[in-house]
């Protein structure tokens, strides 16, 4: 969530400096240094002096608002890791915005920001105070017009641990649920702290998907806690090992029955996958997609499209890996999905891209028979690219977003293939 947050308030202060000529002209480049020594300094105090001296020199008015309304939100933050909630209070009072909330808003994302920070350090009293009321609202709102509001899933994973330690799980399945099933069975800040997390350091107990689970099956809905941990196994998004501590952890029929019904409900849903996918999609050359007539160990499913820059970006490491390891049982299958709207368009931007990237193995135009399969939103694809890793059944191994350089693939396909060889 934090990440989340921090990225919600970056794009103002870039805003900021790229406008601020047009209205103070001449007084930009002082103004400009002293925007840049109120981030560099690490000490409270003297940021707190920069602030005043910027505020008596420059009047908090028009666009120089946006920057002082992040000083404030700054300042508030640290003065909440502090443990000072009187003065954090006190600098989030001063932060004054007109409009609507937008994604831009610095003080909604603040009020969410302390009161996380002072859950974290066991004011949950002020937290829930915050939060509680929040969370009702964004809930009614939700329920009356079937959308979401901006900030209910970073709300509710501020919410959901405090209700959870506070033994309300039905509350948890209250919130949770409806945004789940409109979101298609995921939870966005779930993937975004995954991929911005580094392994060794993610809790997957903090996962907002995991602690619904577990309220579910507090509430005694086994079957609807399964199908959540399934999701997550389909995915291949996590650590299993750890996944299946977590189960083991858990009382009653989830933890009896995950492992059976889990593995069940993934073979059914891999089998049906494949066979529609094999059905409905042709390669490049207008040739069927058969999956075991190709004879891979493992098969690389690399979601990308001809207008995204980082996907790319990616194919001339991908290229190495597909020299490496294809004669010791490895495969790709590229699936673009293309923005534009003709669909002529759509085949000559594909078409261009797999000749200008050099790409040697099989290419699928989502776009292609989209309706009756849509394979980004069948794999669970949300962002690009993403490559998703099958074994010769069809199972996901692992899936791997962004792109990362191909570190991540590279030793995985190092893992699993010449430990073999």
């Amino acid at each position: 969530m934090i990440h989340l947050l921090r990225r919600c308030r970056l794009l103002p202060a870039v805003v900021l400096l790229l406008t601020m000529g047009n209205q103070l002209q001449a007084q930009q480049a002082p103004l400009t240094k002293l925007l840049d020594s109120f981030y560099m300094v690490k000490d409270p105090a003297r940021r707190i002096n920069i602030y005043n001296a910027s505020l008596n020199q420059w009047p908090d008015t028009g666009r120089v608002n946006i920057f002082y309304n992040n000083a404030r939100s700054l300042i508030a933050k640290e003065f909440a890791q502090a443990n000072n909630l009187a003065e954090a209070k006190k600098w989030m009072a001063l932060i004054e915005e007109t409009g609507p909330e937008n994604r831009f808003s610095v003080k909604p994302g603040i009020k969410l920001e302390v009161a996380s920070i002072m859950i974290e350090k066991g004011d949950t009293a002020y937290g829930i105070s915050q939060v509680q009321p929040w969370a009702d609202s964004l809930y009614n709102a939700f329920m009356a017009t079937g959308k979401p509001g901006l900030y209910y899933n970073v709300v509710m994973e501020v919410y959901t641990p405090v209700l959870i330690n506070k033994n309300h799980p039905a509350q948890v399945v209250k919130y949770l649920t409806p945004f789940y099933e409109w979101s298609k069975h995921s939870f966005a800040t779930d993937r975004e702290n995954v991929m911005r997390t580094p392994k060794d350091k993610y809790d997957l107990k903090t996962n907002l998907a995991v602690q619904y689970a577990k309220a579910l099956s507090l509430t005694g809905d086994t079957k609807g806690a399964i199908q959540v941990l399934s999701a997550m196994q389909a995915g291949g998004l996590y650590n299993q090992d750890e996944l299946s501590k977590i189960v083991n952890s858990y009382s009653g029929g989830v933890k009896k029955n995950y492992a059976s019904k889990v593995l069940d409900s993934l073979k059914k849903s891999n089998l049906n996958r494949l066979v529609k996918f094999q059905q409905y999609k042709q390669d490049i050359n207008g040739d069927k997609i058969d999956l075991k007539a190709i004879h891979a160990k493992y098969v690389l499913l690399d979601f990308w499209g001809s207008w995204c820059h980082p996907c790319r970006a990616s194919h001339p490491h991908l290229k190495e890996l597909y020299t490496e390891y294809k004669d010791k049982g490895f495969e790709i299958i590229g699936i673009a999905n293309e923005m534009a709207k003709d669909t002529a368009q759509q085949v000559k931007n594909w078409e261009t891209a797999v000749k200008e990237d050099g790409l040697a193995w099989r290419q699928v135009l989502n776009n292609r028979n989209g309706k009756q399969f849509d394979a980004v939103t069948e794999f669970g694809v949300t962002a690009f690219p993403t490559k998703i890793l099958l074994d010769s059944d069809g199972n996901i191994v692992a899936t791997f977003i962004g792109n990362t350089g191909g570190n991540d693939l590279g030793n995985k396909l190092h893992e699993l293939l010449d430990a073999q060889h």
